[in-house]
C-alpha cells in the first residue's frame, strides 16, 4: 500500500510540474513541446526501470555430447533440423566439371563405390549435431596414416571413414603453436589448423595427418569464444536453438493440457458441507477420495462406500462418469466402470441417465 501511495504521489507531482510549465509558457507566449509516448508508473512501463528493457544475453555452458546424442535419438523435430539441410545439400549430386565422358563415368562409378554422397551427408549431419566432423580418406599412396599424403604416388582411394567431433581430438600443440616469426617450424597457410587428428572411435583408435582428412566445421567462432571446445570446430546447432526448441516442443502439449484441465471432476457426498465444517473434516474427505481411487486401481470394476456390505454383482461393461444416487452412495471418477445390478437396486429407475440406447452413460448404480 505504501509503495502504491508513493507512486501515485510521484505521478501527481510530475503532472503538477507539467501544468505549471504550461501556465508559465502561456504567460510568456511560448508554445509547449508535447512529446508522444506512454508511461505507466505502476507497471514501470516506459520508465528507466521497465523490465522489458532490462534484457541481457547470458551465454550457457557447453552441452554434453551424451545430451546431444539423446536429443538426436529421441526428439524427432530436432533430428529433422539436423538431417534435412545436410540431405538437401547433396541430394542433387555434384558436377566435377570434366568434359571427358570416360573420365566422368569412371569418377561416377568410383563415387558410387565409395558412397561419396552418403558420407558427405553424414559428415554434414555430425557437423551440425556436434559442431564438427572429419572424413578420413584411406588413400593408397605407400605412406602411413600419420604421414603427409604423397600426392605424386596416389594409386587409389580405398575407403571413406566419417567421425564426429565427439570422438576426434585435434593436435592442440600444432594448432596453437604455428608462429609466423619462426621460419623453420612455421607451416604456411596452416595457421589455426592442427597437423594431426587423434581418433578415439569404438571401432579403433589411431592418429591421422590432416592432409588425409576432409574437415567439416559448423561455422567459425572468434578466438575469445566462451568454449575452448568449439573454438576450432564451431558450435552445435543445439546450443543456438535449445530454448526455441524447448518452447516449440512444449507448446504442442499445451492444447492437450487445456482440454484436460477444462474437465472438472466433481465429488459429491451426503452431508459434505457439515463434514467440512468440522476440524478434521477436510482430511477425512480427502482420505475417502484417495481410498476410492486406490480401490479403482485395485479393482477397476468395483468401488463403493467401504461401510457398505460387499455383495455379488452381475456386471455389464459400460463407460461411466460421476453421479450422485439416493441413499448416500459415493461414486468415484475412473476411466472405466461397470453397471452393477443386485437384488436391492432398481436399474430401470435410472436408465434415462444412460442416454439413448445405453450410449454415453453417466451413472453407476450401487447398492443402497
Amino acid at each position: 500500500m505504501e509503495n502504491g501511495r508513493d507512486l501515485r504521489t510521484f505521478a501527481l507531482v510530475q503532472r503538477g510540474k507539467e501544468v505549471l510549465e504550461e501556465l508559465d509558457a502561456r504567460k510568456e507566449g511560448k508554445k509547449m513541446l508535447h512529446r508522444d509516448g506512454y508511461v505507466n508508473m505502476v507497471t514501470r512501463y516506459g520508465t528507466a526501470k521497465d523490465s522489458s528493457e532490462q534484457f541481457e544475453f547470458m551465454a550457457e555452458g557447453a552441452t554434453l555430447d551424451s545430451k546431444l546424442c539423446a536429443a538426436y535419438e529421441g526428439d524427432g523435430l530436432f533430428a529433422k533440423i539436423i538431417d534435412v539441410p545436410a540431405e538437401e545439400a547433396v541430394k542433387h549430386g555434384f558436377d566435377i566439371g570434366v568434359n571427358d565422358e570416360d573420365v566422368t563415368k569412371y569418377l561416377q562409378d568410383k563415387s558410387d563405390e565409395l558412397d561419396v554422397e552418403g558420407n558427405l551427408a553424414t559428415a554434414l549431419k555430425w557437423s551440425r549435431l556436434f559442431g564438427g566432423s572429419i572424413i578420413v580418406m584411406m588413400v593408397d599412396d605407400g605412406k602411413g596414416l600419420d604421414e603427409p599424403l604423397n600426392w605424386d604416388d596416389v594409386r587409389n582411394i580405398d575407403e571413406l571413414l566419417v567421425y564426429e567431433r565427439a570422438v576426434v581430438q585435434p593436435d592442440y600443440n600444432s594448432l596453437y603453436n604455428n608462429n609466423p616469426g619462426d621460419r623453420k617450424s612455421y607451416r604456411r597457410g596452416k595457421t589455426g589448423q592442427p597437423e594431426y587428428f587423434y581418433v578415439f572411435s569404438s571401432y579403433g583408435s589411431f592418429t591421422v595427418h590432416e592432409s588425409r582428412c576432409l574437415v567439416f566445421r559448423n561455422g567459425r567462432l572468434p578466438e575469445n569464444c566462451t568454449s575452448n571446445v568449439y573454438r576450432y570446430w564451431g558450435a552445435p546447432e543445439y546450443t543456438r536453438i535449445k530454448r526455441a526448441l524447448q518452447q516449440t516442443v512444449t507448446a504442442h502439449g499445451d492444447g492437450v493440457r487445456m482440454l484436460e484441465r477444462s474437465v472438472q471432476a466433481i465429488y459429491k457426498m451426503k452431508g459434505l458441507s457439515s463434514k467440512l465444517s468440522t476440524t478434521s473434516g477436510e482430511d477425512d474427505v480427502l482420505k475417502r477420495i484417495d481410498r476410492g481411487y486406490a480401490g479403482n486401481l485395485q479393482h477397476p470394476a468395483y468401488c463403493e462406500d467401504p461401510r457398505l456390505p460387499r455383495r455379488d454383482y452381475a456386471v455389464q461393461p459400460v463407460h461411466a462418469r460421476v453421479h450422485q444416487l439416493p441413499g448416500g452412495c459415493r461414486l468415484r471418477v475412473v476411466q472405466r466402470l461397470q453397471l452393477r445390478k443386485h437384488r436391492g437396486c432398481q436399474p430401470a429407475r435410472y436408465q434415462h441417465l444412460l442416454g439413448a440406447q445405453g450410449e454415453n452413460p453417466r451413472v453407476v448404480l450401487l447398492p443402497q
